[in-house]
């Protein structure tokens, strides 16, 4: 179990990607992931207004649901490095009306100045870094 999450960094040169994607969207389901994911909003709350950069945000799952806790005076971008997850968050969040954005991103090298974000986060993304301090 410890090695599950390997395969995933390497999505774009697979013809599987689809179940990659269910594996994630059945693990997003998960109560012990769910129980994560509220416990570190307890820990780091998220509110009206806040500016959010979700770092290897994969199929954009919690990226859409920060978005929905900052309203429409926040804005919530999601990066990940495969192009396969970005389209697929892009696409399920197509008609949601919410302050929200993808693009492929480098965890190592990220775009945006300082202080542009109030709160940065991520989950899983520090498995497949090279150098993650």
């Amino acid at each position: 179990m410890a090695e599950f999450h390997r395969g995933f960094e390497g999505i774009d040169q697979t013809n599987e990607h689809q179940a990659f994607f269910q594996i994630l969207d059945v693990a997003s389901a998960l109560p012990s992931i769910q129980n994560y994911r509220n416990r570190m909003l307890e820990l780091c709350p998220i509110t009206e207004g806040y500016r959010v950069l979700d770092v290897g945000c994969g199929l954009g799952n919690e990226t859409t649901r920060i978005a929905e806790l900052v309203g429409r005076s926040g804005s919530v971008q999601g990066i990940d490095t495969s192009q396969l997850m970005i389209a697929e968050a892009n696409r399920r969040a197509g008609e949601l009306d919410l302050p929200l954005t993808f693009e492929i991103g480098d965890a190592h090298n990220l775009p945006f100045p300082n202080s542009e974000f109030d709160l940065t986060r991520t989950e899983r993304v520090l498995l497949y870094l090279d150098a993650p301090d």
